[in-house]
């Protein structure tokens, strides 16, 4: 993720760290200032199609994930707050206070990379046609970066010890048919063609069809704002902006 698109991540109680993720020190420092609860996200994966490039990025979350776990059981942080990954047979084995989520595709403002900004990349460079992986009826939920942020707040504030988990998503899903027509239409385009390859799956590591039991989250009252379509409508808008104002990666 582009560091200049964390500007709503500043909060007088919450910073970024820009760092080397094989080192404990800039971790460590954060959790001596006083740090209650530390917020980790480690399960963000860029798809690749090479096995080399797979097997590098889960060793890389591991490292990342186990870095910032050590940092938290060195210094005696309180509580911990973490995006669903490797690291949780961690907490398990060191007996942490932790909360772990769970999250549908999650999509928002400025992104980089997923099935829609594919599609408005290739669609800026050809606008007559879309290539698409798989049957196009690969279904999920798709969820707002807000309501993530919104979903690890509300539960971390509770009264809580010990190790707990949590789904977090919408309770519509989407297809990958549906997203190239939103696409379509938000980049104002018309009589485009669909091509589609790759059978049903699409790349070998995808999972065509996922549904999320959110009722565990739910029965403590929190819930969503945007709907998997009303988050993926604002996310490509977002983008298109970002193409129309010359921020926007094309491909080209």
């Amino acid at each position: 993720m582009r560091s200049d698109f964390l500007c709503t991540a500043s909060s007088p109680t919450h910073s970024v760290l820009d760092t080397d993720s094989c080192t404990h020190q800039p971790v460590t420092w954060s959790a001596r200032t006083g740090l209650v609860v530390l917020w980790c996200i480690d399960g963000m994966k860029r798809q690749g199609r090479l096995e080399l490039l797979l097997m590098l990025a889960f060793i890389a979350l591991l490292m990342v994930g186990r870095t910032c776990l050590e940092a938290v059981r060195q210094n005696g942080v309180r509580r911990l707050t973490y995006a669903s990954g490797s690291g949780i047979y961690y907490c398990h084995m060191f007996e942490l206070n932790v909360l772990v989520f769970r999250f549908a595709n999650v999509v928002g403002a400025h992104q980089t990379h997923g099935v829609a900004y594919d599609f408005v990349r290739r669609l800026l460079r050809d606008p007559s046609h879309l290539s698409i992986l798989g049957d196009g009826y690969q279904s999920k939920s798709y969820i707002y970066v807000d309501d993530v942020i919104g979903a690890m707040r509300y539960i971390g504030n509770e009264e809580w010890q010990g190790f707990d988990y949590f789904n977090v998503a919408t309770e519509d899903y989407v297809t990958v048919r549906e997203i190239a027509d939103m696409v379509v239409d938000r980049l104002g385009l018309s009589n485009v063609a669909y091509s589609f390859t790759g059978g049903k799956r699409g790349w070998k590591g995808d999972v065509p069809i996922v549904r999320f039991d959110t009722e565990k989250i739910r029965a403590h009252g929190w819930r969503h704002k945007r709907t998997s379509v009303e988050a993926l409508r604002d996310s490509i808008d977002s983008m298109v902006a970002d193409a129309q104002e010359g921020k926007f990666d094309s491909g080209n």
